[in-house]
């Protein structure tokens, strides 16, 4: 049996409880709930317990969380509210996940989202994110399977039983970091979007994190079979990684150029085809801007602590335009839209668009992103589950980066120190 823990807001300590008295607090808050086992794998090393299903529906004014376990087991875990967005939060040590995220069309009435996956090793996480404040009425696991109940509350209730537990935000260094592959002259990191408790586009079973990742290896794979290049993946995984620690993982291996996948949805319209994006000269393109938004809070919204980071950043947007970063930027993009139109087909409008994502903002390294379809359009999901179409993908950003290479200027295309443990 495991053993029950609350954590007290005003004393900002753990203390031991009962389960039943656990149960008790949760009826209570809408805050913080936690059973843990001494036992539980936090470092992954041990056989995770495997979560086959997710069900979320409404029940009455509320909702009820419903996850469903391969094994006869009652899982560890700890609960918590979050406001800005209103969201509740479990942890589950030792868990993995079978379950495939849900469509958000299919959400119930009261649920703005539901996340799940792979925080950090032996932790993974699930993020119910609510359209109104809601309380923790009850919540309590059985073998097998884990429930939680919610019920309709204020505003000010919600925000006063709410906060981060002290060990809960992500934290550089908790993970494993891929090694640099290869033995090539340029190194290039390729950089699957998403991942872990962060999906992206979920579109009749098709998910980002998923597809992206796929193709990124099958690219690798290209890259390093020429003898050209060393490849460097900031996710090998299905693992949670902030954008912030992206860059920063892609500049310790030594990185030229990184390359972020990605494969969208658009909720108006019917976009479909490959597009291209670098960092703007200045905040343009509202669209743009207001995508950039969304793709950059999902740190904050999954638990990376983001505080401070706005001032260095526009210290980095200076630095990168007196290197003339930002120009190697767009001559790569420009490299990959002229190869992969002829074959692959590109936006018809602008292919190459600008937009302040933060993985696009590496001072030192041309930084491109390449939405590689998008996921609301039924074609371009044929096609990203299609392998010969990504093989011929993969074969086009190989010419891409070989046409850029030989013109781009030598202190681009220089090695560079590969630091902090990077091996290959």
């Amino acid at each position: 049996m495991g053993i029950g823990y609350g954590i007290g807001r005003s004393a900002g300590i753990w203390r031991r409880v009962s389960r039943a008295a656990g149960r008790a607090l949760a009826a209570g808050a809408a805050c913080l709930v936690a059973i843990a086992s001494p036992a539980a794998a936090q470092d992954g090393s041990e056989t995770a317990a495997l979560v086959t299903d997710v069900e979320l529906e409404r029940k009455g004014q509320g909702l009820r969380l419903r996850l469903t376990l391969a094994d006869d087991v009652a899982p560890d875990y700890r609960v918590f509210a979050l406001t800005d967005p209103w969201r509740i939060v479990a942890d589950f040590p030792g868990t993995a996940w079978e379950a495939a995220p849900p469509d958000p069309d299919d959400l119930p009435d009261g649920a703005a989202g539901l996340r799940f996956g792979l925080f950090r090793p032996g932790l993974s996480r699930l993020v119910l994110e609510l359209d109104r404040p809601m309380r923790v009425e009850r919540v309590w696991a059985d073998e097998g399977r884990f429930t939680l109940r919610l019920s309709p509350t204020t505003e000010e209730v919600f925000a006063a039983s709410a906060g981060w537990p002290e060990d809960a935000r992500w934290l550089p260094g908790v993970d494993i970091v891929p090694e640099v592959r290869g033995v090539g002259r340029i190194t290039v990191a390729l950089d699957p979007g998403h991942g872990g408790v962060d999906p992206g586009a979920v579109v009749d079973g098709v998910v980002e994190k998923r597809i992206v990742l796929q193709f990124a290896e099958e690219l690798a794979a290209q890259l390093v079979a020429t003898g050209r290049y060393r490849v460097f993946l900031t996710r090998d995984s299905d693992i949670f990684v902030p954008l912030s620690e992206r860059v920063r993982r892609a500049r310790a291996a030594g990185a030229n150029i990184i390359l972020s996948l990605h494969a969208d949805v658009v909720t108006e319209g019917n976009a479909q085809g490959t597009s291209v994006y670098t960092l703007p000269e200045k905040s343009a393109e509202a669209a743009a801007d207001r995508l950039a938004v969304e793709q950059n809070r999902v740190d904050v919204l999954y638990g990376a602590d983001l505080a401070g980071e706005e001032d260095a950043l526009a210290h980095v947007l200076i630095e990168l335009a007196q290197r003339g970063t930002l120009i190697e930027s767009r001559r790569l993009a420009d490299s990959i839209v002229a190869e992969l139109a002829p074959t692959l087909g590109v936006l018809r409008t602008r292919p190459h668009r600008t937009v302040g994502f933060r993985v696009l903002k590496a001072p030192d390294t041309p930084s491109v992103l390449v939405e590689l379809g998008y996921l609301s359009s039924e074609i371009d999901r044929f096609k990203l589950t299609n392998a010969p179409w990504r093989e011929r993908a993969a074969g086009a950003l190989v010419r891409a980066f070989d046409a850029w290479a030989a013109t781009a200027r030598p202190g681009f295309t220089a090695p560079r120190e590969v630091k902090d443990g990077q091996g290959g």
